[in-house]
């Protein structure tokens, strides 16, 4: 019995780490990308963001923004999402310190 409950244990998935913003714009390389606020952007939180000592030079950048795909249905300014990080997308933008272009498992209405 303890061996039963031992392998279920194991075979429970940890839940993965939902990040939350707000859609401000469709911006960035690619056809399909919107500008994301993030609500809570501190890199304990989200991993994907610089630290907040990074120096910058726009209100959106690395510390607190992304670039994500998004469906029309999810891309209307204004719009709170949540989405799961999967990894960082190639860009465009020649600014170190810009949003990160990022690809997500998945992304809902909040």
């Amino acid at each position: 019995m303890a061996g039963t409950l031992l392998a279920l244990a194991a075979c429970k998935k940890e839940k993965e780490k939902e990040s939350t913003g707000e859609v401000i714009e469709k911006k960035g390389c690619y056809t399909d990308s919107y500008l994301v606020k993030l609500t809570n952007p501190g890199i304990t939180e989200n991993s994907f963001v610089c630290p907040q000592t990074t120096p910058v030079a726009t209100d959106y950048n690395c510390t607190n923004a992304v670039f994500i795909h998004l469906p029309l249905e999810l891309g209307t300014p204004g719009k709170k999402i949540r989405f799961v990080f999967s990894r960082e997308e190639v860009s465009c933008l020649s600014y170190t310190n810009s949003p990160k272009h990022i690809i997500v498992k998945s992304v809902r209405a909040d």
